[in-house]
């Protein structure tokens, strides 16, 4: 969809952010769009209807609130928000999630899970894939735990047996686990920071025939993941490289392949794709002598440049090298050289930029630990090029 939020604001005489969209899957006619004030956590939902182009004025709204919402169909969708006193957790968040019919008053929705008062928050999901239509709920309970739940069409909800600490996907007939702790089944261990596939409905039955798609080690570990219709993209991080690979099923196997237009020392990863219907995937990529550009691919076929952001100065001349250093405990730490490539490599060694000595308010947001990545200069106030002077960018755990 295509809003122009500074026109709506002027129009509204609102300082309208935007807060994010939810499309209704079947037939992407209608969407929910999410709005904040000055980019506050709270957020006023709205029906847009994306056929005429405009808000509905009868259609599915909320007052500002914490609120999440999730298309079920045409006419329902699962909301929680502030539905007033003892509806939220002590932390602001929705604690009661409900099935919300269309043409009806809020106050008759039809409750579909309760959680508690100290929990981060409750939200409920549907998945409208053709032939893999399910629903879940998902009970926080705080950033990094939580208990996850299929509903079923009697209105039960089973338990889904991961981890509390891991994330999970379903995509068609496959679940994956992405695990933050090492887990053990049946005297197999899984290391923490693997991801790992199964297929849902076994697993759910009781079997724990688990493959594993990827685990790290001393250099490699997962960014991001992100599914088509018919594979699954991981985004790897190898020394601060981004690595994008293929996995295909074929069989009880899965095929890998590297998907190729990959920039070399730009930091990559898929910003979207079309899991319903095909196997196109949008790309970003930044580099430090590269400004952000996007592009549009093809599993299989080609990959094109739909945009790229203006540079900030002229790259002539330089380039990027990647070097090791070692740290006191023995650790190759990798760091980027980025300048003219005649200069000797010892003229970098007193500009590394030591991440590990920066002080933790730039690194850290809230709960977040920041990844400071490969990224075009110019933007921020740490980097100038200059003549026959190199600049040097150092990561270190």
């Amino acid at each position: 969809m295509l809003l122009d939020v500074d026109a709506l604001a002027a129009e509204e005489g609102e300082n309208w952010v935007w807060g994010g969209v939810t499309v209704l899957r079947a037939g992407y006619q209608r969407c929910v769009i999410s709005l904040s004030r000055g980019g506050a956590d709270a957020v006023v939902v709205r029906e847009f209807d994306l056929d005429r182009r405009g808000f509905v004025a009868d259609g599915f709204t909320l007052p500002e609130a914490k609120s999440s919402v999730c298309w079920i169909d045409a006419d329902h969708i699962y909301v929680g928000t502030d539905f007033g006193a003892g509806s939220l957790t002590t932390s602001g968040y929705p604690r009661i999630v409900m099935r919300w019919r269309r043409g009806t008053p809020l106050s008759e929705a039809e409750t579909v899970y309760e959680g508690r008062a100290d929990d981060l928050s409750v939200r409920a999901t549907h998945d409208p894939t053709a032939g893999f239509a399910r629903d879940f709920v998902v009970r926080s309970l705080d950033f990094f735990r939580r208990e996850s739940y299929l509903g079923t069409s009697a209105g039960e909800l089973i338990r889904i047996p991961v981890p509390e600490d891991a994330a999970w996907d379903v995509h068609r007939e496959w679940l994956l686990i992405r695990l933050r702790s090492p887990l053990t089944i049946d005297g197999a261990t899984y290391p923490a920071g693997a991801l790992l596939v199964t297929r849902f409905d076994a697993y759910l039955a009781g079997e724990r025939d688990l493959t594993i798609l990827f685990q790290p080690d001393a250099h490699t570990a997962l960014y991001d993941y992100a599914w088509t219709r018919n594979h699954l993209i991981l985004i790897l991080l190898s020394d601060v490289n981004t690595r994008l690979e293929v996995l295909t099923p074929d069989g009880d196997r899965r095929r890998r392949a590297p998907l190729p237009g990959v920039p070399e020392y730009d930091h990559s990863t898929i910003v979207a794709t079309d899991p319903d219907n095909g196997d196109a995937y949008l790309l970003v990529s930044e580099g430090f002598l590269q400004a952000a550009s996007l592009s549009h691919g093809q599993i299989g076929g080609a990959i094109e440049t739909l945009k790229r952001e203006p540079s900030c100065f002229d790259t002539e001349g330089m380039t990027v090298r990647q070097f090791f250093a070692a740290s006191a405990d023995g650790t190759r730490v990798p760091y980027f050289v980025v300048g003219d490539p005649s200069a000797p490599r010892a003229d970098a060694a007193h500009r590394v930029r030591r991440i590990r000595d920066l002080p933790d308010a730039l690194l850290r947001r809230g709960h977040r630990p920041l990844l400071l990545l490969p990224d075009a200069p110019g933007h921020g106030g740490f980097w100038w090029p200059m003549q026959r002077v190199v600049q040097a960018y150092c990561w270190h755990a």
